[in-house]
């Protein structure tokens, strides 16, 4: 994950792979697909979607479970849980990089209304309730306890923070979307 004043840029670590480029200022991410060429732009919008009648948030703060400070910031472990059901764990430093949370509460609210469309035309039996929380109504929940530097989530998903630069110098290249690759929306693609 690279953030610049214009960018945040999430890849794989390979410079010519494919990667998330989302435009802080225009609210806009590119998932730049090079083995096809190809370019899904997502545009922040507003959506509308019906809250399940039955969508209780909780979370649940445990000690660091042996988490060593970073940074200088300690580090805490919560769970959230949808429903009672376990959602995501996540160890999180309150006070580090504060402006990289700004960036991904910004990417993960633009990407929210993506995945209201998506939610909107999954049959009831297929949703998940985590799912509609973590990524629809409340995309953003886990970032109000600090930056994040260990994430799994209830499919056994893993993140994790194994290093971090604050004077890091990114090559400009990094933040450009090839122009001759076909750009479409989700929206293309229903139709």
């Amino acid at each position: 994950m690279i953030v610049n004043n214009q960018y945040l840029r999430i890849d794989d670590g390979e410079d010519v792979g494919d990667f998330v480029l989302f435009d802080r200022v225009g609210k806009t991410i590119f998932s730049v697909n090079r083995e096809n060429q190809s370019v899904l732009v997502v545009v922040d919008k507003k959506f509308s979607i019906d809250t399940p009648d039955k969508l209780a948030l909780s979370v649940q703060e445990l000690d660091s479970m042996g988490s060593p400070d970073i940074d200088g910031r300690n580090v805490r472990v919560y769970r959230f849980y949808t429903n009672e059901r376990l959602c995501v764990e996540v160890a999180a430093a309150m006070g580090l990089m504060e402006d990289v949370i700004t960036v991904l509460r910004d990417f993960h609210r633009t990407l929210a209304a993506e995945h209201a469309v998506v939610a909107q035309n999954t049959p009831d039996e297929f949703r998940s309730d985590c799912d509609l929380s973590d990524l629809v109504f409340e995309p953003d929940r886990y970032l109000r306890y600090g930056f994040p530097v260990y994430q799994r989530d209830y499919n056994g998903k893993m993140r994790e923070l194994r290093d971090f630069d604050s004077n890091y110098s990114a090559d400009p290249r990094l933040f450009e979307v090839p122009v001759r690759y076909r750009r479409f929306s989700t929206e293309d693609l229903q139709g």
